[in-house]
This record gives structure tokens, C-alpha cells and sequence, in this order.
């Protein structure tokens, strides 16, 4: 099988050996994505403390590598969040549902975990998918 990787200028700047997405088939799995902005390496400016900001940051990567990746929300098939308390849990899955607000039968499968860090301390939430391509 053949695989392809994607690097764009929309998501966070890659600062070592990764991919924001490798292409496999049908198969679409994005790197984990941080609040970073993108086409840099800081952090989304008042996001510092709050998972919600940083949740929706992350996401709008996710979103960018999803579409460049020729997917969408709708293609995602498995989503792990990690975060670094889940005293955030709450505040993180109000912010998910905005962009996965369809009936829980039709979303994606999920793990959630709470981790000691990230890898910088003012992140509070990294998040990966995998998306399946849909034929035209």
C-alpha cells in the first residue's frame, strides 16, 4: 500500500520527524494537533490556561490537515484526546460537541485520557483522528 504524507502550511509549524497526516488507501491519520497556531509554533494567543480556547485551536487544525487531506469531520471514524487533568474534561467535550454535534449513534468512536504533560507545559490538550476517505 502505498503511503503519502501531508505537510501544510494551515496547521502548527512541524518542528521534528512527523507528519501532520499520513495517507494510506482510504485511511487518513492525522498527527496529534496542539493549540499551536498554525504556520508557527506558538500557542493561540489567550489560550494559555484554557481548554476550551485551546480545544477549539486544536480542532480548527484538525480540521485544515482533515481538508487537505481531502476529509472532513464527517470522515473521522476514531478521535484520542489526551489531556492533562480531567478536572478539563467538561469545558473540552462542550467545545467537541460544536464540531461533532450529530446524535452519539453517529459519531465517531473515542478515547479520552488525562496524561502528566504535554509536550509543552502550556498545553492542556493534544488530539489525533483517524478518517477514512469516502468514494466519489
Amino acid at each position: 500500500m502505498k503511503k503519502e504524507t501531508v505537510f501544510i502550511n494551515e496547521a502548527p509549524k512541524v518542528l521534528t520527524k512527523y507528519s501532520h497526516a499520513v495517507l494510506a488507501g482510504p485511511f487518513v491519520f492525522t498527527s496529534g494537533q496542539t493549540a499551536m497556531l498554525p504556520g508557527t509554533a506558538e500557542i493561540a494567543p489567550g489560550s494559555e490556561g484554557n481548554i476550551a480556547s485551546q480545544t477549539k485551536q486544536t480542532l480548527e487544525n484538525l480540521k485544515a490537515v482533515l481538508k487537505a487531506s481531502g476529509c472532513s469531520f464527517e470522515d473521522v471514524m476514531f478521535v484520542k484526546i489526551y489531556i492533562t487533568d480531567m478536572n478539563y474534561y467538561k469545558d473540552m467535550n462542550k467545545v467537541y460537541e460544536e464540531y461533532f454535534p450529530e446524535p452519539a449513534s453517529e459519531c465517531p468512536a473515542r478515547t479520552c485520557v488525562a496524561v502528566h504533560q504535554l509536550a509543552r507545559p502550556d498545553l492542556l490538550v493534544e488530539i489525533e483522528m483517524i478518517a477514512v476517505k469516502q468514494s466519489s
